[in-house]
């Protein structure tokens, strides 16, 4: 959707610049996704999980440091 409308605005504004006459996304037809709500929990890491992975990156030195408090937030 972002996307979308960055490129919009582009097409706009080359209208305005005189490079375009017609905007042509205004061609292209375009329904938002949808979206699930719901969370497979099949893929996502259960808490012993998640701290074996935040142990197993701590000891990958001054990164691992980073990394851990990356993934931490992440969990």
């Amino acid at each position: 959707m972002r996307n979308r409308a960055i490129a919009n605005n582009l097409m706009s504004y080359a209208i305005e610049m005189g490079v375009l006459n017609a905007n042509p996304l205004k061609a292209v037809k375009w329904t938002k996704p949808k979206v699930s709500e719901e969370i497979d929990v099949r893929v996502v890491a259960n808490p012993d999980q998640a701290a074996r992975l935040l142990s197993a990156v701590a000891t990958h030195g001054e990164l691992g440091e980073r990394l851990v408090a990356f993934f931490g937030c992440m969990c």
